[in-house]
């Protein structure tokens, strides 16, 4: 496959941003995602994030899935994805037991999933995700073989 020189030098900028990690001024400006979990998208099984967001700079506050995610620095507190930089806040797990309680004392039927989740995306952790981010790498550095 042919790629343009734009597909090349953007490929080449997040490799290069990934590597390096972001800056404080990317931490500064970048949008806090909070209540986030990995997903991988149904459509293109690409892995992404999906949260509540805040400080967005193009979407209003509230729940959101992310553009593909191309690196998550966990201890660090940020994620990237193609389009930019996330600050991030807790994890769903983390507050997953008290969602969980507070779903269940409402009846049968209830779950704490917003739809926006389950119908778009399925959650991925552990080895999966980290194998989907590195098929996104290679996908990158494919694109920059090319």
């Amino acid at each position: 496959m042919v790629y343009e020189q734009e597909h090349i030098d953007r490929a080449t900028a997040l490799l290069a941003a990934i590597e390096r990690g972001p800056t404080v001024q990317d931490l500064a400006t970048a949008p806090l995602l909070d209540l986030w979990q990995a997903a991988v998208a149904q459509s293109t099984g690409l892995p992404l994030l999906w949260g509540c967001v805040a400080g967005h700079p193009a979407l209003r506050d509230g729940w959101i899935h992310t553009s593909p995610l191309i690196a998550l620095g966990t201890d660090f507190g940020w994620a990237r994805t193609r389009s930019r930089w996330y600050r991030l806040g807790t994890h769903l797990n983390e507050v997953e037991e008290k969602f969980t309680a507070h779903f269940e004392a409402k009846g049968p039927g209830w779950h704490y999933i917003p739809a926006s989740l389950s119908d778009h995306a399925m959650p991925i952790a552990g080895e999966r995700l980290h194998r989907a981010l590195a098929e996104v790498r290679a996908l990158l550095e494919g694109v920059i073989a090319e």
